[in-house]
Order: structure tokens, then C-alpha cells, then sequence
């Protein structure tokens, strides 16, 4: 039931988002870069984040390391991608922060240990041992 109520309140959460942030003049003015629209929100993705997790610690709790460290790295790039909305940050400091990420995802055992073709039954599997470890941050950071 919990969870129905969270869904439903992710809508008005977003309404409040811009509310919130044409409230404060968080918008994102687009004169300079020679459109002629009116100023709009920046990323809405704060309310987003913070709907999603909600969502994610009460469907699977606070007893998953995996889970909690996984929040932690949601909610780190999407403060990282709204101060980037603001204010402008540097690719490199960005790639930094997403590839800073990956590692702590990998250390905390996000990583890839084998391929296989699972649509072929009887495939066979490619154990990665160390090499998993490095494609892994290659691919977090790729999905980031």
C-alpha cells in the first residue's frame, strides 16, 4: 500500500519541485544561448532522486549495504549534476566524481564476473576474475 502512496506522490512532489524552483528563481535562462523561450526549471532531478529513493528504502530497507551505497552514489550525482546545472562544473571534475563513483560502487561489489549469452541455453560463460573489476568502473561510468 506504502508503495502505491509513493508513486502517486511523485507527481505532486515534481509540481512542487517547480514551484519551488520558479519561487527562487532556480531556472535555467536560455537568452544566452539564442533561444527564445521563456526561462524554464533546471533539472528537476533533485525531486527525482529523492522520490526514488524513498521508493528504494522502502521497498528494500536499510539492511543492504549494496542498497545503501547505491543511494549514496544516486544521491551524490544528482547533487553533483544540479551545482553542474547552477553553477558549471569542469568535465573533468565530473568524470572524476562519476569515475570516483564507480570505484566505490565496484568496492562495495557492483561488478561485472562473468559473460555469458544467457539466451542460449548451454553457452559458455567467460570468468573475468581481475579483468571484471576494471570493465566494471568502464561501465558504471558508461551508464552514468
Amino acid at each position: 500500500m506504502f508503495n502505491w502512496i509513493l508513486f502517486l506522490a511523485f507527481l505532486p512532489i515534481l509540481l512542487l519541485g517547480v514551484y519551488l524552483y520558479r519561487r527562487f528563481g532556480i531556472l535555467d535562462n536560455p537568452t544566452p544561448y539564442g533561444f527564445k523561450r521563456k526561462p524554464v526549471p533546471y533539472s528537476m532531478g533533485l525531486f527525482i532522486t529523492f522520490v526514488w529513493v524513498l521508493t528504494v528504502l522502502r521497498v528494500m530497507g536499510l539492511a543492504n549495504l549494496q542498497v545503501l551505497s547505491l543511494v549514496l552514489a544516486v544521491v551524490v550525482l544528482s547533487v553533483v549534476g544540479f551545482i553542474d546545472d547552477r553553477r558549471g562544473l569542469s568535465p573533468v571534475f565530473r568524470l572524476l566524481v562519476q569515475i570516483s563513483l564507480a570505484v566505490f560502487l565496484v568496492s562495495m561489489g557492483f561488478s561485472l564476473e562473468s559473460f555469458s549469452n544467457f539466451l542460449a541455453e548451454g553457452s559458455p560463460v567467460l570468468y573475468l576474475p581481475n579483468l571484471g573489476l576494471v570493465l566494471s568502473v568502464f561501465w558504471i561510468v558508461f551508464l552514468i
